[in-house]
């Protein structure tokens, strides 16, 4: 399943992508959608946050991993669950009025038979999926 979302900013991509790219503004990020965040590394590719979230009740632990940034260009994650893979990449664009726009795909790819149906039920929340990547873009890219 893919997720898509697009926020535009009006600060120069330079500076989105320092917000982006600050590991104390990740670290606020993920620790907004699950608990007991840990993170392993200074925040540059290869740094890994662990953290636990709720999902259907139950509390799975989660684990985000820096796999590439580009200055200024790209930033991929890699997350892993015991239920979900999911491959995220931001990418960032000038806009004609010195603004920038942050353009994410989210592939997620089901790991058990229970993680394809609840994927395939999640479809018909697609909306609001969206809803909650452009908000986490959102906070990844305000100034700090």
């Amino acid at each position: 399943m893919k997720i898509d979302a697009t926020k535009d900013f009006k600060r120069p991509r330079g500076k989105v992508f320092a917000s982006f790219s600050d590991p104390a503004r990740v670290d606020a990020v993920l620790g907004s959608v699950g608990t007991q965040l840990r993170r392993e590394g200074a925040g540059d590719v290869g740094s890994v946050w662990h953290m636990v979230v709720s999902v259907g009740g139950k509390e799975r632990p989660v684990s985000v991993t820096l796999a590439e940034r580009i200055a200024a260009d790209t930033i991929r994650l890699a997350a892993t669950s015991d239920m979900v893979d999911v491959d995220m990449v931001f990418s960032f664009a000038d806009m004609p009025d010195e603004g920038c726009k942050v353009t994410s795909e989210a592939t997620l790819t089901p790991r058990t038979l229970a993680a394809r149906v609840g994927l395939q039920t999640l479809r018909l929340a697609k909306g609001k999926i969206e809803q909650r990547l452009v908000r986490a873009m959102t906070a990844l890219g305000k100034p700090g």
